[in-house]
């Protein structure tokens, strides 16, 4: 059986899931799947399928509070890297950047790669190759990344999501996103 839950709201007490393909409400009081209703639906649900999705909704529910724990932790964690005063604005302020958008969960005085290496972005008519860097941490590869994006003009992409090998050995591309 295949459960996806669609829409919770506390306000009404009610949750909105759809079982293989057949949608339904069920009525939460107190915190517990009470009602199991499906909606515009000849059919009816089976014995084993009502418990499956009361169980189901009634975990999903019970684990909101570790969920919101957890979304918190992200938020904390995003806020340390990418909030006001965050590690990516401080070191923003001693190197501008034209373009890039760095999006990394790393700090900018941590080493990415051990080794020499070099950074490239694949565009048409011409790819951008860096130099050859000993240890790069990763403000270096936020740095030869903003190159790479006016060099090829793909101001499009202008978020670095990381990198990772291009096939050629000792050479990484760039992972960019919109």
């Amino acid at each position: 059986m295949n459960l996806d839950i669609m829409e919770y709201s506390e306000q009404t007490g009610e949750v909105y899931w759809r079982l293989n393909g057949q949608d339904g409400v069920c009525e939460v009081v107190d915190g517990k799947v009470d009602s199991v209703y499906l909606c515009d639906g000849p059919f009816d649900l089976l014995p084993d399928a009502i418990r499956y999705v009361v169980d189901s909704l009634q975990q999903w529910l019970d684990d909101i509070p570790k969920r919101e724990a957890e979304n918190k932790e992200w938020e904390d964690e995003y806020v340390n890297y990418f909030g006001d005063n965050g590690v990516w604005q401080e070191w923003e302020k001693t190197n501008k950047l034209r373009c890039a958008i760095p999006s990394i969960y790393h700090e900018p005085s941590e080493i990415a790669i051990v080794g020499e290496v070099r950074f490239v972005m694949f565009s048409y008519p011409s790819p951008y190759r860096s130099l050859l860097y000993n240890n790069p941490t990763w403000g270096d590869i936020v740095l030869e990344f903003d190159k790479a994006i006016e060099h090829c003009k793909d101001f499009d992409h202008c978020y670095l999501e990381g990198i990772e090998p291009s096939g050629i050995p000792g050479e990484f591309e760039f992972l960019a996103g919109s």
